[in-house]
């Protein structure tokens, strides 16, 4: 699949969730020409605003990402979604791909009784009870970047509540794949509906693991 193809992939999939109510909000894709043979793949944004976010996740992090529609989707709970790809022609050269949990517990009922959006909701609902209302909810990021490959720094990992807490796994993630993990584990309902389940398609990604990330605990898969 040209980069071009995954990328009106990855907006019509928002749009499809988003026609379903599995989503708030799902923004436009673009491709980037980096050089000759690199492209870059995400979300339409303001090139002026960061894409850093504190590790462990801070609660501004998440409102600043809100406010600054800094996320592919934007799910009915208030999950953040950022999908973010470099090709080298064909083929993966790094990815960012994130699951930012809502620290709050909204619900898309909340959300559709409420006049304003999500970030109002939240700053006029939860801002002023933090201690009752934050939930201790650590990001997902997936990472495929195999330039800054160490013995703890594997190719392709995933980075949960500590940046050195960084997990193997098999290979750098298709879009597929990806949206597949985080349905399956944190919208399961999602995940069973069929019009979404089968705008999903798997194939076998090449394997990356060093023989040193094979030794350690580590994220494996296969697709049938």
């Amino acid at each position: 699949m040209s980069v071009e193809a995954l990328c009106r992939r990855i907006t019509d999939f928002g749009f499809q969730m988003l026609a379903n109510d599995f989503a708030l909000d799902a923004r436009q894709h673009k491709i980037e020409q980096l050089s000759a043979a690199q492209k870059t793949l995400m979300w339409v944004r303001n090139p002026l605003n960061s894409l850093m976010s504190g590790n462990p996740a801070r609660l501004a992090d998440y409102l600043t990402i809100l406010e600054n529609q800094e996320y592919s989707y934007l799910m009915r709970d208030g999950g953040v979604l950022q999908i973010s790809y470099v090709f080298k022609g064909m083929e993966i050269e790094r990815h960012r791909l994130c699951y930012h949990p809502c620290p709050f517990a909204v619900t898309f009922g909340d959300i559709r009784d409420f006049e304003g959006g999500l970030l109002e909701l939240i700053q006029n609902s939860y801002m002023d009870r933090l201690e009752d209302s934050v939930l201790m909810r650590t990001p997902i990021r997936f990472d495929f970047a195999p330039d800054q490959t160490a013995p703890h720094h594997p190719a392709s990992h995933i980075t949960l509540n500590d940046p050195s807490c960084r997990v193997p796994a098999r290979c750098p993630l298709a879009f597929d794949t990806f949206m597949k993990f985080i349905l399956e584990n944190f919208y399961s309902d999602i995940w069973e509906h069929p019009t979404i389940r089968n705008a999903l398609v798997f194939r076998q990604e090449p394997d990356c693991l060093s023989a040193h990330d094979r030794t350690r605990a580590h994220l494996h898969w296969s697709h049938p």
